[in-house]
C-alpha cells in the first residue's frame, strides 16, 4: 500500500502536467518572441496572431477556439474586422532571455481608443495593463497615455499574452504594435522631453488661457449685472472649451470611477457635444429669439440630435446590423448637422446684423468656413455609401480651433458693443423720460391752477380774466364781469403764472385768447367789446 501522502502528491503533479501540456499545445503553432539584452524593439507583425470576437471571454479554452490568423498588414486588409464584431484579439508569446526580471513596453504606432493586455496564468488570462479607461489604472498602465502598456516579464521564462482592441464609434483601425525594451522607451522618453514644446501644445495652452480670460469676463458680468442667461451660457461654453483643451493635451485626465464603461476619450468627446448644445442656447439668448420663431425651434430640435449623439458615443457596442447602420449614420452626419446649424444662424444674423450684432455675424461666417471644411468629406462619404466614421485630421482640427476662437473673439466684441449701445440707449431714454416728466408736471401745474392770486391777496378766476393792462408800476386786471382790479406789479412777472392761453399782444397788454371776439391788423376786439392794441410782430 502506498503512503497516504502519495495520493495527494500524484493528482497535483498530474494537474500541473496537464496545464503544462495544454499551454504547450495551445502555443505550439506560434513561435515565441525572444527578447535578449541586445534587443531594442520587435514588431508584433509576423510575430503574433489576430482573431475577431464579440466576447471579452478570458478563458484559455475560448481564446484558443478563435480563428487566429497571422498578424500583418496584408492579413488586416484581406480580413478586416466584421461590422457585427467588437473586439480584435492579438495573441503572442515572449521569451525573456535575460538573467533578470524586466519590463517591456507594448507600443501602438497610432492612437487607439481601447487596448488591454492579459497574461495567461493557470489556464485563464488575467488583466495586467490597459489604456482607454481613466479609472482603475493598474501598476503597469501609463496614465494619460493611450498608446503604451507595460508588460512585466520574469527572467528566463516564456510568458503568453493576449491584447484586446475594442471598437470606438463602430470602427477599429488596428495599428501596428511593437515591443520596446525599457532602455529604448527611456531613450525615446528623454528625447521627447528634451525637445522644445511643440507649437500645437503652446497653441492649445494659449487658447485655454484665452478662454479662461473670457470665462472671468462672463463671471464678472454675472456678478455685476446679476444672473443673465446670455452670460451664463457664454461662461459655461468657455469652461467646456478649457476642459476640452486641457484633456486634449493630457494636462487633465478625468477619473470616471463611477462610470466604468465610459472611457476618458468618451468624456473628451462629450465635452465637444455639450459645447455645441450650450452654443445653441447662447444663440437663443443672444438674439432673444421668440419661442415661435423658426430658428428657436430649429436649435431646440438640433439640441435633441446632439443629446442622441452623446448616447450613441457613450452606449456599449450593440450587435445589431440595423442599429449599427443608424448609429454610423448619426456619427457621420454630426459634422454636416453642425454646418447646417451654423448656416441657419448665419442666415438669421445676416438680416439682424444692425448695431452690435454685425460683429457676431462676422464670427459666425468665420466658424462656417471651418465647419464646411470638416463637413465636406463626411458629405462625400455619405454619397459614396461609405458607412465608416471619419476621424478629423490634425490640420482640420487646428483650423477648427482657430475659427472657433475667432468666433469667440467676435462674441466678446459683440458683448462690449452691446453694453455700450445699451448704455447709450438707456441714457437717451432716461433723458427723454425726464423731459417728458417735466413737461407733464408743468402741464399738470397749469391744468390744476384755476385761480391767480394777486399781490393784494385778491383771487381772480382764470376763466373770468379777459385781459391785463400795464399802467406804470400797476396792473389793471379786467374780468368778464367788467370788474377791474388795480394791483402793483409787472406784466413780465405775472405772465409766468398764467397758462398758455394767455399771450402778450402788446408791450402793455396780456389777453386771454379764449375771449377774442375779432382780430384786426391794429387791434383785437375782446368779448367785453374792449379794443386792445397789438404790436406789429404779433401773430395769433
Amino acid at each position: 500500500m502506498l503512503p497516504k501522502f502519495g495520493f495527494i502528491k500524484i493528482p497535483k503533479l498530474l494537474f500541473l502536467f496537464g496545464i503544462f501540456l495544454f499551454q504547450t499545445l495551445a502555443f505550439s503553432q506560434q513561435k515565441s518572441i525572444i527578447f535578449s539584452p541586445e534587443t531594442d524593439s520587435i514588431s508584433l507583425y509576423k510575430n503574433a496572431q489576430i482573431a475577431y470576437t464579440n466576447q471579452e471571454n478570458l478563458s484559455a479554452t475560448f481564446i484558443n477556439e478563435l480563428d487566429f490568423k497571422p498578424f500583418n498588414a496584408s492579413i488586416l486588409k484581406q480580413y478586416p474586422i466584421p461590422d457585427t464584431l467588437q473586439y480584435a484579439v492579438i495573441k503572442f508569446s515572449i521569451l525573456n532571455n535575460q538573467e533578470k526580471d524586466t519590463h517591456l513596453y507594448l507600443s501602438a504606432k497610432q492612437d487607439i481608443a481601447y487596448m488591454q493586455a492579459y497574461e495567461l496564468k493557470d489556464s485563464y488570462y488575467q488583466l495586467v495593463a490597459k489604456t482607454g479607461y481613466a479609472n482603475r489604472i493598474s501598476d503597469f498602465s501609463l496614465k494619460s497615455n493611450d498608446r503604451q502598456l507595460i508588460l512585466s516579464l520574469k527572467k528566463n521564462k516564456t510568458s503568453h499574452y493576449i491584447v484586446y482592441l475594442k471598437k470606438y464609434k463602430y470602427i477599429l483601425p488596428i495599428p501596428e504594435i511593437e515591443l520596446q525594451s525599457e532602455t529604448k522607451y527611456l531613450k525615446d522618453f528623454e528625447k521627447k522631453q528634451s525637445k522644445p514644446l511643440s507649437l500645437y501644445f503652446l497653441f492649445t495652452v494659449f487658447i485655454a488661457g484665452f478662454q479662461f480670460a473670457l470665462l472671468l469676463f462672463g463671471i464678472f458680468k454675472m456678478y455685476v449685472l446679476g444672473f443673465k442667461k446670455i452670460y451664463f451660457f457664454f461662461s459655461l461654453q468657455c469652461l467646456l472649451f478649457i476642459l476640452f483643451y486641457l484633456n486634449e493635451i493630457h494636462l487633465l485626465v478625468f477619473e470616471t470611477r463611477f462610470l466604468p464603461f465610459i472611457t476618458n476619450k468618451m468624456v473628451y468627446e462629450a465635452f465637444g457635444d455639450l459645447f455645441i448644445v450650450v452654443f445653441n442656447f447662447l444663440i437663443i439668448s443672444f438674439f432673444d429669439l421668440d419661442k415661435k420663431s423658426f430658428l428657436y425651434r430649429f436649435l431646440v430640435w438640433i439640441t435633441v440630435f446632439w443629446v442622441i449623439l452623446f448616447f450613441v458615443e457613450a452606449l456599449p457596442f450593440i450587435n445589431n446590423p440595423s442599429v449599427i447602420s443608424v448609429f454610423r449614420f448619426i456619427l457621420n452626419t454630426a459634422a454636416i448637422v453642425d454646418f447646417i446649424t451654423l448656416a441657419c444662424v448665419f442666415y438669421y444674423a445676416y438680416f439682424h446684423r444692425n448695431g452690435y450684432r454685425k460683429y457676431l455675424f462676422i464670427g459666425i461666417l468665420i466658424a462656417m468656413i471651418s465647419s464646411f471644411e470638416v463637413a465636406l468629406p463626411r458629405f462625400l462619404n455619405l454619397i459614396n455609401l461609405d458607412p465608416n466614421w471619419i476621424k478629423i485630421s490634425d490640420s482640420s482640427y487646428l483650423l477648427l480651433q482657430i475659427c472657433d476662437n475667432l468666433n469667440f473673439c467676435f462674441f466678446f466684441i459683440s458683448f462690449i458693443m452691446r453694453e455700450k449701445e445699451l448704455s447709450l440707449e438707456k441714457e437717451f431714454l432716461e433723458k427723454e423720460h425726464n423731459q417728458t416728466v417735466d413737461e407733464l408736471k408743468s402741464l399738470r401745474k397749469i391744468i390744476e391752477k384755476e385761480n391767480i392770486i394777486l399781490k393784494d391777496k385778491t383771487k381772480i378766476n382764470l376763466d373770468q380774466l379777459v385781459y391785463i393792462k400795464a399802467d406804470d408800476h400797476y396792473l389793471n386786471v379786467h374780468t368778464i364781469e367788467s370788474k377791474n382790479h388795480f394791483v402793483r406789479g409787472k406784466l413780465a412777472d405775472i405772465i409766468e403764472e398764467l397758462p398758455a392761453n394767455f399771450v402778450k399782444c402788446h408791450r402793455s397788454y396780456i389777453i386771454n385768447k379764449n375771449y377774442i371776439k375779432q382780430s384786426q391788423s391794429k387791434f383785437i376786439t375782446m368779448a367785453d367789446n374792449s379794443e386792445i392794441p397789438v404790436s406789429r410782430n404779433f401773430k395769433l
